[in-house]
């Protein structure tokens, strides 16, 4: 026999989740990531190239450091309907 707070707990439904997913036009997504890599001071803006494949970041051009690439995928990755970063990037020796 069922408590009275097991037979509450069979009443309450979980709610069902849907997985959030963000349809971004691929034009609108590269702006945002531009956008974003511009206003850092941390990064070279110029240097990079932004492709968007399927919602996918390509990263593209050099970095000065670890610190800006860093900056750089953290800009990518914060990006509304970014589903993945794939880092391309080149270092350079200074």
């Amino acid at each position: 026999m069922k408590t009275d707070a097991e037979s509450q707990i069979d009443v309450m439904e979980a709610p069902k989740l849907q997985p959030f997913l963000i349809h971004c036009e691929i034009g609108v997504l590269k702006n945002y990531i531009r956008e974003a890599l511009e206003c850092n001071a941390r990064i070279q803006a110029e240097t990079i190239k932004v492709e968007v494949i399927a919602n996918v970041v390509v990263l593209k051009g050099t970095i000065r450091s670890w610190a800006e690439r860093q900056a750089v995928e953290r800009a990518a990755w914060s990006t509304p309907g970014a589903r993945g970063v794939q880092d391309d990037l080149v270092m350079l020796h200074v």
